[in-house]
């Protein structure tokens, strides 16, 4: 049997309970969420008594797995196998391991997970005929968002919070679509309106001006003037105060576009034209906006606005560490 969605996986669970569950189940997603979700999907369906044990082939080999499987506990309730990274199976132990997969004499359940098994694999093939398969397909970049807000959406509704569409969409768009980052976000809004009156997108609002902005206005200015040292130092201020790279990549954007101005304005002569458009911009502080943009400067600019761009999309679109995505981009734009 396969399945596409979590709710599609957690009907099947529901109607295996208590007694016809698989031994073995593939969970395969590009998304880390997902399969965390869908092995507490599993664990919870298995019952109070189920022992979880995680084992990473890669780095222990398959005999510590096949010990798992095979030792029984007459004291312990049902025993739960989790294999990280699946695909990383070398394929002289994986055969090993078929073996157990095809037998009839359970005592344990298997569960493989992998964000990037192929279907054409030995393994997927030979689950897809003696087990059962979740394969959470991978959403595309343009859909991404709207289904995160659907989601959030939903989320919000199973804690009984009363989270306004509108805000749900100034969330995913401030923060991103990773849905542990959307969780913990939640979390806090539920707590800041003490869950009895409707989350707004001016409580949205409110907890993200609570971004150190002078923080990441020194990142810039370090970045203008390609100190590296001291923007590498002040990222990792940043990280520790906790700050959302998807908020601190928005903010770097509006640096860059402000100094691209400068650039262009003053390269052509019209301090006039920037104390109008930036009233703030006088005296000393216009000289070193000035100082700064022509030194990094309109070609450097550009190039870091679609550097910064890039990165945003990875963070809404690709599973991967926004902290990494961050400190590449940091390094390109030094």
């Amino acid at each position: 049997m396969k399945y596409d969605s979590l709710r599609a996986f957690q009907k099947h669970l529901q109607s295996a309970s208590p007694s016809h569950f698989s031994s073995t189940y593939l969970l395969l997603s590009k998304e880390p969420f997902d399969l965390k979700e869908a092995v507490t999907l599993l664990s919870s369906a298995l019952g109070s008594g189920v022992t979880v044990i995680r084992l990473n082939p890669e780095k222990e080999g398959v005999a510590p797995l096949l010990n798992e499987l095979l030792t029984l506990s007459l004291f312990q309730g049902m025993k739960l196998v989790v294999v990280e990274e699946a695909d990383k199976i070398a394929k002289k132990e994986q055969e090993r391991l078929n073996d157990w997969i095809k037998g009839s004499a359970k005592g344990a359940c298997l569960a493989l997970v992998s964000s990037s098994l192929r279907k054409n694999s030995a393994l997927f093939q030979l689950v897809e005929k003696y087990g059962v398969i979740l394969d959470v397909p991978e959403v595309k970049p343009w859909a991404k968002e709207k289904q995160a807000v659907e989601w959030i959406l939903s989320k919000a509704e199973e804690r009984k919070a009363s989270l306004d569409p509108a805000a749900a969409a100034l969330l995913v768009e401030w923060i991103g679509s990773d849905k542990d980052t959307l969780l913990m976000e939640l979390e806090k809004l539920t707590l800041y309106t003490d869950g009895k009156r409707k989350i707004s997108c001016k409580d949205v609002s409110a907890l993200s001006e609570a971004v150190s902005k002078e923080s990441v206005f020194k990142l810039a200015e370090a970045l203008f003037n390609r100190d590296a040292r001291k923007a590498i130092s002040i990222q990792s201020a940043l990280k520790r105060e906790g700050i959302q790279a998807i908020a601190e990549i928005k903010m770097l954007r509006q640096q860059f576009e402000v100094e691209l101005q400068v650039a262009i304005l003053a390269s052509e002569g019209h301090d006039e034209a920037i104390a109008a458009l930036f009233p703030y911009m006088k005296g000393f502080i216009l000289q070193q906006h000035k100082k700064q943009a022509l030194t990094y400067g309109a070609a450097s600019l550009r190039k870091g606005l679609i550097a910064i761009d890039k990165a945003e999309l990875m963070l809404k679109s690709v599973p991967a560490d926004p902290e990494m995505i961050v400190d590449k981009l940091i390094a390109e734009l030094c």
